[in-house]
């Protein structure tokens, strides 16, 4: 990489969106960039003591490091202590929503036992930058691997995911002998194909079966995600709806409140994680809190919120690549398509796989199920 690109850090320096994705490719030896987007300062103005303040965002590639004020995690557990409820819910399952008696469960754990300086101290063993692309700040994780020829890899994240998710893939991703593995062994990107890129891994692939209807009718193949798809738009897209509609108004009520931004997350656990019911049967307590707080910390409701309203539209729908795509399904989550589809969208599909077990956050459900797919996916590609 020419030295005028790079800096102090040994990270290249980033102006667009096209450069942090030949990053990964461009760097020697890298092993992960993982990549998330902060807000620039979090809960009122910079003269309030208890405010978590991130460093202004340049295009300088800079070093960081999580620490967030006493004061602020103080704040929470007294909003918190004084949330007001709603009345019971005239339900016996998750119907309507969290459940009460499983929200104030989950706020009185938040509250009494959960601590962030043990997710903070994780994150400061890692190497975390700040950059800013097309005037947005970005964060991000970039783990260089032990081996030489090892392949980069840019993991990247949705709503309501965060950095979170790949705390437990990093180690057996950059270092696979010491995890079991060998030295040899994300669309947008795709449609962009930037020089560099090999290939795409995906474990929710938007896919539609190709209009119109065949004259036929559909296979029995394809009636289970068509009912997927038919519960998720009458019973499970409000979320979706108020986001990519009306975004900041949402933001007040989940900015101002922690068990309102909580329960907006849960419910999304519990939805869409591999479970009986119980959310905690799929991920912990802990580590489903590690995200929520992440996301209150940095006052993250309203623009997390308004990726939907910048991109629901147009990228929720069947985009075609002529790329090398692997997907892997894991059979736990709220959507899972049939091959054909796959087939009939990626003309160079090269891996599908479907997974017995985890959901929709595959990499925090089951993180040794998800190394593999990455293995055995990319290990095509090599």
């Amino acid at each position: 990489m020419n030295s005028d690109l790079e800096n102090k850090t040994g990270v290249p320096t980033l102006v667009s969106r096209r450069q942090f994705i030949l990053a990964a490719a461009a760097t020697g030896g890298a092993g992960m960039l993982s990549a998330g987007l902060w807000p620039i300062s979090a809960h009122g103005s910079s003269d309030q003591a208890a405010e978590f303040v991130l460093p202004t965002a340049t295009k300088d590639v800079s070093p960081f490091k999580v620490h967030v004020p006493q004061a602020e995690l103080d704040d929470l557990k007294e909003r918190l202590a004084n949330a007001r409820w709603p009345d019971k819910e005239p339900v016996t399952d998750w119907s309507q929503g969290v459940p009460l008696a499983k929200a104030q469960a989950l706020a009185e754990y938040w509250r009494t036992h959960y601590d962030w300086r043990r997710i903070e101290s994780a994150l400061n063993g890692l190497p975390q930058f700040r950059t800013q692309i097309d005037g947005l700040g970005i964060y991000f994780i970039h783990v260089r691997s032990k081996h030489e020829n090892a392949l980069p890899i840019i993991l990247t994240h949705g709503w309501p995911g965060s950095i979170i998710e790949f705390m437990q893939v990093v180690g057996p991703l950059v270092d696979p002998t010491a995890h079991g593995g060998k030295a040899d062994e994300t669309s947008w990107m795709a449609k962009q194909q930037p020089s560099g890129l090999l290939a795409i891994h995906l474990n929710l692939p938007i896919l539609f079966p190709p209009p119109p209807p065949p004259p036929g009718g559909y296979t029995a193949a394809e009636q289970p995600a068509l009912g997927q798809l038919g519960k998720y738009a009458s019973d499970a897209s409000g979320y979706a709806s108020i986001q990519a509609t009306r975004p900041q108004t949402l933001g007040y009520g989940l900015a101002d409140s922690p068990v309102g931004q909580a329960m907006w997350i849960y419910e999304k656990f519990q939805a869409w994680s591999d479970n009986k019911g119980d959310p905690a049967e799929a991920i912990s307590l802990d580590q489903m809190l590690d995200d929520i707080t992440l996301y209150w910390l940095t006052d993250s409701a309203a623009s997390s919120a308004r990726l939907y309203y910048e991109s629901f539209a147009k990228d929720f729908s069947r985009m075609p690549l002529d790329f090398p795509v692997a997907v892997s399904i894991f059979k736990g989550d709220f959507f899972t398509p049939p091959k054909m589809w796959g087939e009939e969208t990626y003309s160079k599909l090269f891996y599908w796989n479907e997974v017995p077990k985890g959901g929709h956050f595959a990499a925090l459900e089951q993180p040794d199920l998800f190394v593999a797919e990455l293995r055995k996916s990319f290990a095509q590609v090599r």
